[in-house]
């Protein structure tokens, strides 16, 4: 297997509505998804 199939379901989302999120110009990649890749980085001392 390779690819999402090795993914684990970690919570649930109650939330479900859209809603607006800042994200970084150069990249396009929203502010949630950064903190996310900054604290994953972080977590394995990259």
């Amino acid at each position: 297997m390779q690819g999402y199939e090795k993914m684990k379901f970690i919570k649930p989302i109650y939330d479900k509505r859209l809603s607006k999120d800042k994200y970084c110009p150069d990249c396009d990649h929203r502010l949630s998804f950064l903190r996310f890749v900054s604290k994953a980085r972080k977590m394995n001392s990259i």
